[in-house]
């Protein structure tokens, strides 16, 4: 036994996954004493159900739990059980009798084989293989017996005791017994039968599966000339379609153009006007009640209620609407338009209006006016006259302005950039977090930075002499509120989720929460205007927004189809906004929101414009995904 352990040892391998020794999972050692993968046998034995040796092809109808693992020690030794039965237990036995049945050593059997002659014993490794099939089978209602006779009907076996009281077969009237030796051999017989029949079927069915090979391949043949075909006619009726498809989109984009030209025109010319002078009515009787001596507001009541009257007693004309649907005919297949009936729209009853939030600040009525500025035309292409590219950074890139200069702000450094385009030393460096966003104010940089969930602002001088850690900004933010503004040493923070304005004082005082609940929670961009108001994009649903933070007064809203990104307000009187529709910069009025301009930019596709700032008339523009900048000279001349 020493000597085949040690040869299975020198030659230990899985067969199926070719592990060795060093690699095996889990091995476990089959009765054939050749040693698997347990995984590898799992997977032969939920296929058959049994154990099949995939070295000697012994089949074993065994589980895999209940085979012992593999070791490198030899394996226990069969104990002789004659030897066994006088206390000896370290006495190997070499063969067994089936007959008896017992294990013997050397010695016993010499004295067995004497003794019972005709019985036919074989060796213990053959034992060990067919353990569970030379196993005796007790009788399962008298134990001490062993099975005896079987009926060659229902295959019901029994000891000598059941004999006594043998019931009728189940397939008869009597039971056929057999010796149980016999009917094992009536049974091979058939089995070994059965056995041919499923092999004769195993053929048929890998013939089958060869011919359906075959004609896979052929039908590939046959339908490669029919291919062919379908080509040489593809051309020309994706050439007509492509016709008709164009016709049809130009038909769709001059009625969409048509369409949203006179919904701004209604939405700026007709209610922008009435909200604008609403407003200001409202705010004016709100201030008069607190500040205006009683005879003034009585002397100018009527006139006040004449004013306001004329503008709520008055109804909104129907704005008219045609829409435009698809018709898909049966023939031919292709889409036509189907033009709707005009419907009106009644605009007295609105299903849902912004209402302002807040009490109204009387001091800041009169920042509502009509704008009477001169129209002013923008170059119409600008090229870059300088661009600076940077490694890319976690949390992108900002620009800010003083009064003279730019700065950059990326990674843990502020960089600012000289007369001469060229790019200076740092001006702020060494921050412990990642910078997100960059602001200055009244010779102050404020500083927007992010490590985890938590936000820190930092101030500096403007040459980069730290001031404080002036405020850590926890959950009123979110990882893509990466903005904010600072006016009148106040710092204004976009708080997503919460659909809210953060104002927190810089000079003390009790942070405020302004609600808004009309933003959603796409990607918001914030542009300061003076000191009381700020420009809010909301990305997402398209709208700008003119928001008053001390009176939470909005003082207009302008719808865009253009996919605003980046915006910044050039000299308080015009608004800036990157169009990531078509990278161009929009120009709106800031006392009014009416657009009345576009400023071509010469910007790499690839290139979208997050964030901008504005010193003199140079434009920096800060642009990801890749990290970089560029500048532009902005040139303008009033129109007479």
């Amino acid at each position: 036994m020493a000597e085949v352990a040690a040869t299975l040892t020198d030659q230990v391998e899985c067969a199926l996954c070719l592990r060795t020794e060093d690699s095996l999972v889990n091995p476990k050692r089959l009765p054939c004493s050749h040693i698997h993968c347990e995984e590898c046998l799992i997977s032969i034995y939920e296929t058959y159900n049994l154990i099949q040796c995939p070295t000697c092809s012994e089949a074993f109808d065994v589980s895999v739990d209940s085979l012992p693992d593999y070791n490198l020690e030899p394996e226990p030794i069969i104990a002789c059980d004659s030897c066994f039965q006088k206390g000896v237990s370290n006495v190997a036995a070499v063969v067994y009798c089936p007959t008896c049945p017992v294990k013997c050593c050397p010695a016993h059997q010499k004295l067995h084989n004497e003794v019972f002659v005709s019985h036919q014993s074989i060796s213990i490794e053959e034992y060990k293989v067919q353990a569970k099939r030379l196993e005796v089978k007790s009788c399962a209602t008298h134990e001490e017996l062993p099975y005896t006779v079987g009926c060659r009907a229902c295959h019901e076996l029994f000891c000598v005791k059941c004999l006594a009281g043998l019931a009728q077969c189940s397939k008869g009237k009597a039971h056929q017994l057999l010796p149980i030796d016999d009917l094992f051999e009536e049974l091979l017989k058939l089995i070994d039968q059965l056995s041919a029949e499923a092999l004769g079927k195993e053929k048929i069915i890998s013939t089958l599966i060869k011919k359906i090979s075959v004609s896979i391949s052929n039908y590939e043949e046959d339908t490669k000339e029919m291919v062919k075909l379908v080509h040489k006619t593809k051309e020309q009726q994706l050439n007509a379609i492509r016709a008709h498809y164009a016709k049809l989109e130009s038909q769709l984009v001059k009625k969409r153009k048509k369409t949203q030209d006179e919904l701004v025109d209604y939405a700026e010319n007709n209610l922008g006007q009435s909200l604008a002078k609403l407003t200001q009515y409202r705010l004016c009787i709100q201030s008069g009640r607190k500040y205006c001596h009683k005879v003034d507001i009585i002397k100018s009541f009527k006139q006040t209620k004449d004013n306001i009257q004329s503008l709520t007693k008055k109804d909104l004309s129907p704005l008219r609407i045609q829409s435009v649907k698809l018709k898909l005919p049966d023939h031919p297949p292709t889409l036509e338009l189907e033009m709707s009936p005009i419907k009106l729209i009644n605009l007295e009853n609105p299903k849902k209006s912004v209402s302002p939030v807040g009490k109204p600040n009387p001091l800041n009525i009169c920042k509502l006016m009509e704008s009477q500025q001169p129209l002013v035309v923008f170059s119409a292409l600008l090229s870059p006259i300088h661009q600076y590219e940077f490694s890319p950074s976690k949390n992108g890139i900002s620009v800010c302005s003083s009064k003279k200069k730019i700065y950059v702000g990326r990674n843990q450094t502020i960089i600012r950039i000289e007369k001469g385009l060229e790019l200076g030393g740092p001006v702020v460096e060494g921050f412990d977090e990642e910078i997100c966003h960059i602001s200055e104010c009244c010779s102050t940089f404020y500083t927007l930075t992010k490590k985890e969930d938590t936000f820190i602002v930092y101030t500096h001088d403007c040459n980069g002499k730290p001031d404080r850690r002036w405020a850590v900004v926890n959950g009123d933010t979110t990882e893509s509120s990466m903005n904010f503004v600072v006016i009148d040493y106040q710092l204004v923070v976009p708080d997503r989720p919460n659909k809210m304005l953060v104002v927190l004082p810089t000079k003390g005082g009790v942070r405020k929460i302004i609600s808004c609940p009309f933003l959603s929670k796409g990607f918001i961009s914030i542009a300061a205007v003076d000191e009381t108001s700020v420009v809010i994009n909301d990305a997402l649903s398209g709208r700008l927004y003119r928001l008053d933070i001390h009176s939470n007064v909005v003082m207009w809203i302008h719808h865009s189809t253009d996919q605003l990104l980046g915006i910044h307000c050039y000299k308080g009187k015009y608004l800036f906004a990157y169009s990531k529709k078509d990278g161009a910069i929009k120009v709106f009025d800031i006392a009014t929101g009416k657009r009345f301009g576009c400023l071509a930019i010469d910007l790499p596709k690839d290139f979208l414009g997050y964030d901008m700032a504005i010193a003199k008339q140079t434009l920096a523009i800060a642009c990801g995904p890749e990290s970089a900048v560029f500048l532009y000279k902005i040139e303008e001349q009033i129109q007479k």
